[in-house]
């Protein structure tokens, strides 16, 4: 592999890169990404002001990537597109896109059994959904609360067969797996929101 095709970092022109931003798609070495323990996990977190994005270690198919980023056709355009999709394929982006798929679910679910769709509700969601994107931790705190909340209400309502006149019960079975679902994916992906 020649020089030219090892990155190298973006604050330190003169030293080879070991991490990769997944917020700011930065390429950075050791000095430049800040190791914070949270619990038992340690969260590589990108120091270039204003990101503050999760970094991952730079693999050998990044590097080959970007070692034949010169290349032409198909085979190019293949290896671009697995490169991608091996750095989105993180909790952080699970977890948003299982929110996204929560409120559309629920306001089938809603649409389904005739019953009123709270469009203020999707609407702080959306805002929380955003605020996750940002990685702020208030957003992860009041998300988590919100999906707990519904969990708990879907099971009262099963417990005690409280259901809206015309809605079919497998609804809130789905109700249920979607909510719940989405508070063990919030807990799951708690290292990715910092304080």
């Amino acid at each position: 592999m020649s020089s030219q095709a090892i990155p190298t970092c973006r604050l330190h022109p003169h030293r080879s890169a070991e991490w990769t931003c997944q917020t700011c798609k930065n390429f950075f070495c050791d000095e430049c990404v800040e190791h914070k323990k949270v619990g038992k996990i340690v969260a590589h977190i990108c120091k270039s002001p204003p990101c503050r994005g999760r970094c991952v270690p730079i693999d050998a198919a990044i590097l080959q990537a970007v070692e034949f980023a010169g290349d032409a056709g198909s085979a190019y355009l293949t290896r671009r597109v697995k490169w991608y999709f091996r750095r989105w394929k993180t909790r952080f982006h699970i977890a948003l896109g299982l929110l996204v798929l929560v409120a559309l679910l629920d306001i089938m679910r809603a649409i389904g059994a005739g019953s009123r769709v709270y469009w203020t509700f999707y609407v702080l969601w959306g805002m929380l959904v955003f605020g996750l994107y940002l990685r702020k931790f208030w957003a992860w705190t009041i998300t988590l609360t919100l999906s707990g909340f519904q969990t708990a209400l879907v099971i009262y309502k099963l417990a005690a067969h409280q259901y809206r006149p015309g809605e079919p019960v497998v609804w809130v079975y789905v109700a249920l797996g979607y909510w719940l679902g989405a508070f063990v994916v919030l807990i799951i992906s708690r290292p990715e929101f910092t304080e």
